[in-house]
């Protein structure tokens, strides 16, 4: 019987997946993963062992139950393979989420913030409460230890509620990661705690990168690429790009999505001695460079991410940063232009 990780929050979901996978497959377990979104091809979202589903192994995927059926598909594509553990990440939210059918051994959320407002809720306890709907009858707990109080009340309430032990790990007991990014510590943080509950406690995270999160591209000038999209994880991309010392200029280049909070998010995000680029054209809801041109005058604009990217190598020079980020999907789209 396979037994199942179920992974929900806003920030942070598809590092403490990682997390978890790689440890499990390095204790000697057949372990599946499902996970979104993909960065190069829609494989990605299902795997065991870290290698893809067979790309003929995958249905047409109608737009209205998109998600849904490579959910299906996961859910056979591991029973067919007999893996020991399956790693799964909520879509959006959880409580209503298609995912929500399976009874973990751990379920983990991970840290709460504002985001998919339109669908959760726009307060931090409304939509600690649809996280929180993963949460079973008798089922254990991990939650990131950083939560905000709004959201850890409303997860010790559902907790209690389903006789749930909730586990909340220890600061002082942060491993260590490579991952850049003060953030990363606490997933790894929660994705230790969720592997002792399964008692499992030998665990090395150092050899765990995630494609688009905080991702080093080029040494000079130094290029990150982060899918960071909402205004709790551009704070914390900002936080880490700021600790990193620079001889050059300092760039970021972003494009986000209509669908999210752009204007809080470039709050969050924009620092002071930094060149700022505009893009637009990695995808057909981009917020047009014009609206965004309006929150940053100063702004230089191009239309691809390839443009963008060369004039942010021709300001950055030798020993400068370029930061780029605000979308997943323009995150992909750079890595395909850098890789």
């Amino acid at each position: 019987m396979i037994k199942y990780i179920h992974v929900a929050g806003t920030n942070g979901k598809g590092s403490v997946c990682e997390f978890i996978t790689a440890s499990l497959i390095k204790t000697g377990y057949k372990t599946g993963k499902f996970t979104s979104p993909h960065i190069f091809d829609v494989t990605e979202r299902i795997t065991i062992n870290d290698i893809p589903i067979p790309k003929e192994l995958i249905p047409d995927l109608p737009p209205n139950r998109w998600f849904e059926t490579l959910w299906e598909t996961a859910m056979v594509y591991f029973e067919e393979q007999e893996v020991n553990y399956a790693v799964i990440e909520t879509g959006i939210g959880g409580l209503y989420d298609c995912t929500n059918i399976i009874t973990p051994a751990v379920s983990v959320i991970t840290k709460i913030a504002l985001d998919h407002t339109d669908l959760l809720g726009d307060s931090i306890s409304e939509i600690a409460k649809h996280k929180a709907g993963i949460i079973k009858p008798g089922i254990p707990v991990v939650t990131d230890p950083t939560q905000s109080e709004s959201a850890m009340r409303v997860i010790r309430e559902t907790a209690q509620r389903n006789n749930s032990r909730l586990f909340i790990p220890d600061l002082t007991d942060i491993p260590k990661v490579s991952m850049l990014g003060e953030h990363q510590k606490y997933n790894a943080l929660v994705a230790a705690e969720a592997l002792r509950v399964l008692g499992i406690t030998e665990h090395d995270f150092t050899a765990v990168h995630v494609p688009a999160r905080f991702q080093i591209v080029s040494n000079n000038p130094l290029i990150i690429v982060d899918g960071a999209h909402n205004p709790s994880a551009l704070r914390a991309t900002r936080k880490a790009a700021e600790a990193i010392e620079t001889t050059g200029k300092r760039v970021i280049i972003i494009g986000m999505l209509k669908s999210k909070d752009y204007r809080s998010g470039l709050e969050n995000l924009i620092f002071p001695e930094t060149e700022i680029i505009f893009t637009d054209g990695f995808s057909e809801n981009a917020v047009p460079v014009s609206e965004l041109k309006k929150l940053c005058e100063n702004a230089h604009s191009r239309k691809s991410i390839k443009e963008a990217i060369d004039l942010a190598r021709s300001i950055a020079g030798e020993g400068g940063l370029i930061l780029i980020c605000g979308s997943l999907y323009l995150a992909a789209e750079a890595l395909k232009e850098l890789l």
